[in-house]
């Protein structure tokens, strides 16, 4: 079973770490699946599903594993299974773990052997020194390594000082300072290094920190790690600088379930202070999620009461200048939320919201509240409104239509439901199959042949009505929907329906396009194109004869083309 390409080099070098420790306990071994936990800071449980020697699925119910990245102990467990059938090198020199003798025939990458032969030598040489030599080395290398000298504090002390904090920051700006460039800009090829260096400072001193019980420092230093990413000027294509904020944001998550209340209150000062700072706006929506979602205790609610209409009508002011109603709308919808955290009587809750009454997320609370009410007359009237308010934004109107037919067929209005109906397959949402099957149920077979010719009469020519057909199976109409469109895109989506019912149509189809295109010279890729379609067209009854002549007739035709015969030449005819 090969598995070490999941995973990045310093999560297996961990994963290996957990392995070594004795960290897999529960290990379950069957045919489809493998489980176990893992026990680090915390217990996780770690599944792994198997389809024969493949594996088709990995979870740990870790924070890192929650945005669907592999860890450390998923890499443990997997090592755990591979101890009775592996070996680490070539030799198959022992290089394994404290208290093991095991083989190991894998081929990890050689960080993992290295930090493994470094770990053994390490453990040799402290069973052969005495404390004085001990005592003398600790001394000579914690006075020259200030960042060692901190992680040994938080190890040996219970506390740390704001100078010992000032030391961390400074280690963490020298990391982010021998990355960057002459430009002050991380490539997209620097950017996983440059990650890697600073997720040490998670998983080894901030977990330490935590651990110690020194949550206001954890936070602190995940914070500072927080911003300085956020801000680096970095190609972050792959994924991993938002990733590592995500780490950052889940960490503090971890913090506020476990800190004091004199820390949380440090904690909700400094994200309150924050959110209109100039921050990025996705680090300053990343503190905002987490200043809404978590601090539920009334005096925090009673605060973001205050905080929430203050920053909702600032916004509103700046609406005014700007023309944009977003930040109005988002802090108008969160005081709104706000208010309801807090039981507030329902009529201040109605009154501020007909105060924000433009702005669609306070509309769609309001009709959303009226519904769990069951003031259905409310939720329609509020619904009738914002269909004409929102007019110009099709999507809104689409979700606006479909939750009054909803209603309508809740409350038994079976008029009104059905005019709706009418108004979605042939505006609202024209054309949606969903819609038209619930339309179609409404009649009997007679009376939908009708109903259906009207449809296809008025919907909307941008209208998908070549579902539409698939749907009742009008397949001379899919034929000729795809004969009239220009190119061959639609060919592509219906040709496996179509193919064995009327494959000289679609050959024709594919001959007339075809020529077309050739008739404009182009360089090779689009040759390739061709040809590519050219082999499309053998897969359909009698293909091959009309591809056998198109390629003959290009190759009179074209013969100047070196390039197109080149590709012609790839093409095999039976």
């Amino acid at each position: 079973m090969r598995w070490k390409h999941f995973f990045r080099n310093i999560i297996l070098e961990r994963g290996y770490d957990y392995f070594c420790s004795g960290a897999v306990e529960n290990l379950s071994v069957e045919e489809d699946k493998i489980t176990a936990t893992v026990c680090g800071s915390e217990e996780y449980d770690v599944e792994i599903n198997l389809s024969g020697d493949l594996i088709t699925e990995l979870y740990c119910s870790c924070p890192y594993a929650e945005g669907g990245d592999y860890c450390k102990h998923m890499a443990a467990v997997l090592f755990a299974c591979s101890e009775d059938d592996v070996q680490l090198n070539e030799n198959k020199e022992v290089v394994g773990c404290d208290d093991h003798d095991y083989d190991y025939d894998y081929d990890l990458p050689q960080e993992v052997v290295e930090e493994s032969k470094r770990r053994n030598e390490v453990s040799k040489l402290l069973e052969e020194v005495d404390e004085k030599q001990m005592r003398e080395f600790l001394t000579f290398a914690l006075q020259r390594d200030p960042v060692l000298l901190v992680r040994f504090k938080t190890l040996v002390k219970p506390s740390m000082s704001m100078a010992d904090i000032q030391r961390y920051k400074e280690q963490i700006d020298d990391t982010i300072e021998a990355h960057l460039g002459r430009d002050y800009f991380i490539s997209y090829y620097d950017a996983i290094e440059f990650i890697e260096d600073l997720e040490v400072y998670l998983d080894e001193d901030i977990k330490m920190l935590i651990d110690a019980g020194q949550y206001w420092h954890a936070f602190d230093l995940t914070s500072y790690l927080f911003a300085k990413v956020g801000n680096v000027d970095m190609d972050d294509s792959n994924g991993f600088g938002g990733m590592f904020i995500d780490r950052c944001v889940q960490i503090w998550y971890d913090i506020l379930e476990q800190a004091d209340a004199e820390t949380k209150d440090r904690i909700f000062k400094w994200m309150t202070s924050k959110t209109d700072k100039g921050l990025p706006d996705y680090l300053e929506n990343q503190i905002e999620e987490v200043l809404m979602s978590d601090f539920k205790e009334e005096k925090y609610l009673l605060y973001k009461l205050e905080y929430t209409e203050k920053r909702a009508a600032s916004a509103v002011k700046a609406a005014e200048k700007s023309g944009t109603d977003y930040y109005a709308s988002k802090w108008a919808t969160r005081h709104v939320q706000v208010m309801e955290e807090l039981n507030l009587p329902m009529e201040e809750i109605e009154q501020y919201c007909k105060f924000s009454w433009k702005y669609k997320p306070i509309r769609r609370f309001y009709i959303q509240k009226s519904i769990e009410r069951e003031d259905f007359d409310k939720a329609i009237s509020i619904l009738k409104e914002s269909l004409i308010l929102d007019a110009d934004f099709r999507g809104v109107v689409k979700e606006h239509s479909r939750t009054l037919k909803d209603i309508y067929l809740r409350i038994g209005d079976k008029v009104a439901y059905l005019q709706q109906l009418w108004d979605l397959i042939l505006k609202d949402d024209a054309g949606a199959v969903d819609i038209y099957k619930e339309l179609r149920s409404e009649y009997d077979e007679s009376e939908w042949i009708i109903m259906r010719e009207k449809i296809f009469a008025e919907l909307p020519q941008y209208a998908s009505v070549d579902q539409l057909y698939i749907e009742d199976r009008l397949f001379d109409r899919l034929l000729d929907f795809v004969i009239s469109r220009p190119g061959l895109f639609a060919m592509h989506s219906h040709e496996e329906v179509l193919k064995k019912m009327y494959p000289d149509a679609l050959l024709t189809k594919y001959r007339k396009e075809l020529k077309e295109m050739a008739a404009r010279s182009a360089d090779r890729n689009r040759y390739r194109e061709w040809v590519r379609e050219l082999r499309r067209m053998l897969n359909i009854k009698g293909g091959n004869k009309v591809v056998r002549q198109l390629v003959e007739e290009w190759r009179i035709q074209y013969k100047n083309r070196p390039a197109m015969m080149d590709e012609l030449d790839k093409l095999t005819l039976s």
